[in-house]
């Protein structure tokens, strides 16, 4: 909610604490925050390295909601 409110520095902080807790308890961070956020701020090789990133990761556990939504900040990245 933060990153669509354009609050991304709230968001980048939330984004930070919750992959902190993941590795805490062990658990594997999603990897969509990541390209979301990058492709809100108009970053464009962050946003590329993230989502290419979140397309092998989604890929190996067959997330096919992840890989469709990588299509969807590649055309939000456009459109920044």
């Amino acid at each position: 909610m933060q990153v669509l409110a354009g609050e991304f520095t709230a968001a980048s902080a939330l984004m930070e604490e919750a992959y902190e807790i993941c590795e805490a308890t062990g658990n594997t961070p999603l990897k969509y925050p990541s390209f979301m956020l990058a492709a809100w701020r108009g970053q464009e090789a962050a946003a590329f390295s993230a989502i290419e990133a979140g397309i092998q990761d989604a890929t190996a556990r067959g997330h096919q909601r992840t890989l469709r939504f990588t299509n969807c900040m590649t055309a939000v990245l456009f459109n920044v």
